[in-house]
């Protein structure tokens, strides 16, 4: 009789075996999201409709990513990035966090009793029921959203950016810092010094996306100035050496007749972007963001605008 032994299974396909099971387990757990052009789940990595146009999977990254990088978008466009705006409480946080349409969420900060809280308004902080170490806390899990901070008052500022250093380590999404730092159109003087605002920034924490524009307003009935070339200028001296991703917030009611000037910004600070935002009173003209998509590459251009409109664009 002829006796046969079984050869042993080599080590290295016993671990390569293991290494496919846990990654089936956390594939379970993590499916890769596909989303539409309206931003419609479509499916959930695991068969259903493929006839989408635009891809995310967020993954464990830094603070200063690129919005683009992180939710790995298929086509490169601003356009496709979404916004909650305003997000201010407890309630509006964790509605904004289980949204799968929402890709960025935005805070205000003010300062309450020496503590940094969520507010837009001063009236508003008062009464604010989540203070920033609570609303960073939430994102410690979270690997599919992204931050927005607007600072809104320059005694916020060192305490925003000394608790982002403290819990970098549990950060793993894309932070923008906003503040408005130079006086432009309509706009009232800053709250902020603009030497002092960067100082701060590559001294205490710069790991993030700076979000730098300028202080507007838009009158109902009156004439509305464009960006003039001195407020061009005047950020380039801010801007040109910086080393950060900076996107430059500009107000979509003022936007059209600043083209050239805006180009000539962007041209002028390398990893540079242009945020177009609206302002609910605000007059908007679909026609005026039409010139901002054809005058910029895709990947150039965020629009914080509501959703209205942004299916108005999509449509034009």
């Amino acid at each position: 009789m002829v006796e046969f032994k079984a050869k042993p299974v080599p080590t290295a396909l016993i671990l390569l075996l293991l290494l496919a099971a846990i990654f089936r387990l956390w594939q379970k757990d993590n499916p890769v999201m596909i989303v539409s052009q309206d931003q419609d789940l479509l499916s959930d990595g695991e068969g259903g409709n493929k006839n989408y146009t635009t891809i995310y999977k967020a993954g464990k990254k830094g603070t200063g990513e690129s919005i683009l990088e992180f939710f790995e978008i298929s086509e490169k466009d601003g356009f496709r990035i979404t916004w909650s705006h305003g997000t201010n409480s407890k309630m509006k946080l964790e509605t904004s966090l289980k949204d799968d349409t929402i890709l960025m969420i935005e805070a205000d900060i003010r300062m309450k009793e020496e503590i940094p809280v969520l507010a837009h308004d001063v009236s508003d902080a008062s009464s604010s029921d989540i203070t920033l170490r609570e609303w960073l806390n939430e994102f410690k899990q979270i690997t599919n959203k992204g931050i927005k901070l607007d600072i809104k008052t320059s005694d916020a500022l060192h305490p925003s950016l000394s608790l982002l250093k403290e819990l970098k380590p549990d950060l793993h999404v894309p932070v923008l810092l906003n503040s408005d730092i130079l006086q432009g159109p309509n706009g009232a003087s800053s709250a902020f010094k603009p030497a002092e605002f960067f100082e701060a920034i590559e001294h205490i924490f710069s790991e993030v996306t700076l979000s730098i524009g300028w202080t507007t307003d838009y009158k109902q009935d009156g004439d509305n100035p464009s960006y003039t070339a001195e407020m061009i200028d005047e950020m380039l001296l801010y801007c040109k050496q910086r080393t950060q991703l900076i996107t430059f917030p500009v107000r979509a009611s003022l936007v059209k007749n600043s083209l050239p000037e805006l180009r000539r910004l962007l041209q002028n600070v390398p990893r540079s972007s242009l945020t177009v935002w609206h302002y609910p009173s605000d007059h908007l003209d679909v026609e005026d963001l039409l010139a901002v998509r054809n005058t910029f590459p895709k990947e150039q251009v965020f629009y914080d605008v509501p959703y209205d409109v942004v299916k108005r664009l999509e449509a034009a």
